[in-house]
């Protein structure tokens, strides 16, 4: 092998020797913040009982609605039988 292709290999060599730094530093940074984080989620209980009440408050409200849309469907059915005159004899809808 000649001297430039010597270069070229060291070159090719220490490049990615400091790419493989650099990424080992950011993923020791990121596991630092991860495990920040989670020290200091750890401590806020008030928030995790937040998060559960809420929870269940939508599950109601969720299911509050779709009571009210089935009531709705129903009224919606009554006025269109009203509306095309599809009243029985004893004057309930057929």
């Amino acid at each position: 092998m000649t001297l430039p292709s010597w270069i070229a290999l060291a070159s090719l060599f220490v490049l990615i020797s400091l790419q493989g730094l650099a990424f080992a530093f950011w993923a020791g940074r990121l596991s630092q913040r991860v495990t920040g984080l989670e020290k200091q989620g750890d401590g806020d209980a008030t928030l995790a009982e937040k998060v559960i009440r809420l929870t269940v408050e939508m599950e109601h409200a969720n299911a509050s609605l779709l009571k009210m849309g089935n009531q709705l469907e129903g009224v919606n059915r009554q006025l269109g039988n009203i509306a095309m005159g599809r009243m029985g004899q004893s004057g309930e809808m057929v």
